[in-house]
């Protein structure tokens, strides 16, 4: 009886080396995890507490803070204050939240109002939202996002809705009671793809939708493990 034998081909020094070289570098890899960048006042940021981060359309990064509003190119910072002799800068320094619009243009809900930045001349405009009620928080712009037509500003119990290309304004009143006191933090607010506005705030979660112009409120309930687990929404 004979056995078969099988032919083994020589395997070139050229390929044991490659898979050695391979396994080398992923050991080196893994080893060497994450790394972190830290930037801080000394490295030109205005203010360390970050209270809103934006990439716009150019991929520069936006970083809102308790004191001014900052723009990172990857390698520096450059601030925007506010100055109460220059109608032309940030209305105030305290930045809630920042979006884009399709134009380019940048628009930033502060403690102060809202504003809309032009990146080419460097200028500011302050944007006068009309609101029914009096109170010493009308100016405070807690959360903004945008789609292809307009801006969605927050501004509880209200909803702005302002048609960047017509300036247009219409706002609209939710039945959660109005809130008197003041934040240091937004309340973000979201559209979805069924064009539904998604809205945060001290008192529940709001749905908006646009075609109806009707809220539907979700709000926590002890009694019912169903209900969202809390009516600070975030």
């Amino acid at each position: 009886m004979y056995l078969p034998v099988l032919k083994m081909e020589p395997v070139h020094n050229k390929y044991i080396l490659t898979g050695i070289f391979l396994l080398l570098n992923i050991n080196i890899l893994w080893g060497q995890g994450v790394q972190f960048d830290h930037y801080g006042v000394d490295d030109g940021i205005s203010q360390s507490i970050i209270l809103c981060i934006f990439q716009d359309s150019e991929g520069y990064m936006w970083f809102g803070t308790q004191d001014g509003l900052n723009k990172f190119d990857g390698y520096s910072f450059e601030s925007y204050l506010f100055d109460p002799f220059d109608t032309t800068t940030i209305s105030n320094s305290w930045i809630f939240d920042i979006t884009e619009d399709d134009n380019g243009l940048l628009w930033i809900g502060t403690k102060g109002g809202l504003n809309k930045f032009d990146k080419k001349t460097g200028l500011f405009t302050r944007i006068r939202i009309s609101d029914s009620y009096s109170s010493d928080n009308a100016n405070f712009i807690y959360g903004i996002t945008s789609d292809s037509t307009n801006i969605y500003v927050n501004h509880p119990p209200m909803l702005s809705v302002i048609n960047f290309n017509t300036g247009s304004i219409e706002s609209h009143t939710n039945t959660f009671e109005r809130d008197r006191a003041l934040y240091d933090v937004g309340f973000s607010i979201i559209t979805d793809s069924k064009g539904l506005i998604w809205i945060g705030s001290l008192n529940g979660l709001s749905s908006f939708d646009l075609q109806t112009k009707q809220f539907i409120n979700y709000t926590h309930s002890r009694s019912d493990p169903g209900t969202i687990s809390d009516n600070h929404i975030t």
